[in-house]
């Protein structure tokens, strides 16, 4: 074999392994740095991205804590219903029945009036119920437009007999379905009273007192009494009471008190 040519491939095999290295470590380098920057600079890079959302998370979290915090606090303080308990939680309101009882001067006219919750089909009819020989013609009851309002008004003017109750009836083919009571209270504004009082004087220097007491038109009748320091004063005592259903009741009281009394 020609030494010549030996030496020759020897020397492109050394120079190709030399290459080869060489291109070895160059990648090696390569593969060193790009681990490097994936290793160390990632992480950082991360940190600044995630960093701020976290804490603005975290913020609006705790600030609704708090928000919530003190809204229970508002609600629930000094609460004494039950509704203020449930925190001002409030029910529709609904209408209420009203069928109230009365006050109504003697003399005037008496005129009841109901409101309901639904429609009234029934007819409607009224009466004293402490008054003999009462009758439901006593009052004439009508119905509103939407039937679910009754005004029922008296015949006659009040008297003393009126105060009581009076009932109200719904039928169903004259048959009574239900009632309402209402309570009428008669008043009398004009009660009067009036006293007098008369010296008499008798032989020996002696005296006594004629003293009257009248009282007028007031549907209970009173008793009336002579007092001196809360005792009778009244040695006789003559007393006369009339009544009248339109009027009421007048008494009137008569006495004679001794002088030795006043002095």
């Amino acid at each position: 074999m020609n030494p010549l040519a030996v030496t020759q491939r020897e020397r492109i095999r050394q120079h190709n392994e030399q290459e080869d290295q060489e291109m070895q470590e160059r990648t090696n380098e390569t593969k060193t740095e790009d681990v490097h920057v994936e290793v160390d600079k990632h992480p950082e890079k991360e940190k600044r991205v995630y960093f701020l959302p976290k804490c603005f998370c975290l913020l609006i979290a705790v600030l609704a804590l708090i928000a919530a915090v003190v809204v229970v606090v508002y609600y629930f303080r000094d609460k004494t219903s039950v509704d203020d308990l449930r925190g001002n939680v409030t029910h529709d309101k609904k209408p209420i029945e009203e069928c109230h009882g009365i006050s109504v001067e003697l003399g005037d006219t008496i005129v009841i009036k109901c409101s309901f919750l639904e429609i009234i089909t029934e007819e409607v009819v009224a009466i004293y119920k402490n008054v003999a020989g009462a009758k439901t013609s006593d009052f004439q009851c009508l119905k509103s437009v939407d039937e679910k309002n009754v005004t029922c008004t008296a015949n006659n003017v009040t008297t003393c007999s009126s105060d009581g109750k009076v009932e109200l009836r719904f039928l169903d083919k004259k048959k009574v379905k239900f009632t309402k009571t209402v309570r009428v209270n008669v008043i009398v504004p004009s009660s009067s009273l009036t006293t007098s009082l008369r010296q008499i004087f008798v032989g020996n220097n002696s005296n006594f007192f004629n003293l009257t007491c009248e009282y007028t038109q007031d549907c209970s009748n009173h008793v009336i009494k002579f007092l001196g320091e809360g005792k009778d004063i009244a040695g006789t005592r003559t007393c006369t009471t009339t009544y009248s259903n339109k009027d009421g009741y007048s008494i009137k009281c008569n006495a004679i008190i001794s002088g030795k009394v006043f002095f």
